[in-house]
């Protein structure tokens, strides 16, 4: 149709969720999900927009607009069939050849479920903390103490702190390597031999 290409997108299915497809653009992964169909962002020749429709608890695959709308002389994309006051909500899912997507047609879409599926860490910080540890360290350092102390180890850290431990450090026997630049907190004890 135009010089643009777009990008793929990917509506995934799930036999996890059976009831519940999910999408992805480019080339993302999406957990256990099976691609169902492939399509556009833009249109291309012998393709529709695939659309999915709601209204209150009832929903719609496809590319019919009027699909949950009231049927007579007057069709109003605008207005739910038999739901007064209820407005549809209409995403585009991408462009797609006719009936590819005709699987998906009983399914709800949840446009987080992959996100929530990947095995691709996410580009953007997260605005609330995760539930679990990682298991690999932050790129980037945090202005907050974490709420589950690391485990003790026997390396010193990587960044010095320039806040005093939580935990104070065994008392050594042995002299440091280094002098320090300031006065011990606790005094030396006097050896008598």
């Amino acid at each position: 149709l135009g010089s643009q290409v777009g990008r793929p997108v990917y509506l995934y299915a799930f036999e996890d969720f059976p009831d519940e497809f999910s999408a992805t653009v480019d080339n993302y992964s999406c957990g256990n999900g099976q691609v169902v169909c492939t399509g556009r962002t833009v249109p291309t020749l012998n393709s529709r927009p695939l659309y999915y429709i709601t209204c209150g608890d009832t929903s719609y695959v496809g590319s019919d607009v009027y699909a949950l709308t009231q049927n007579g002389e007057y069709r109003r994309p605008y207005a739910c069939n038999n739901q007064d006051g209820v407005n549809p909500t209409f995403e585009l899912l991408g462009y797609f050849e006719e009936g590819e997507c005709d699987v998906l047609q009983e399914l709800k879409y949840s446009d987080l479920l992959c996100s929530e599926l990947t095995d691709i860490p996410s580009t953007a910080p997260t605005q609330l903390p995760s539930l679990l540890p990682s298991s690999t360290p932050s790129k980037r350092p945090s202005n907050f103490p974490s709420a589950i102390p690391s485990e003790l180890s026997n390396t010193p850290s990587v960044i010095p702190s320039n806040q005093p431990s939580a935990i104070p450090s065994e008392i050594s026997h042995t002299p440091s390597e280094r002098p320090s630049n300031q006065p011990s907190a606790t005094p030396s004890e006097i050896s008598h031999t």
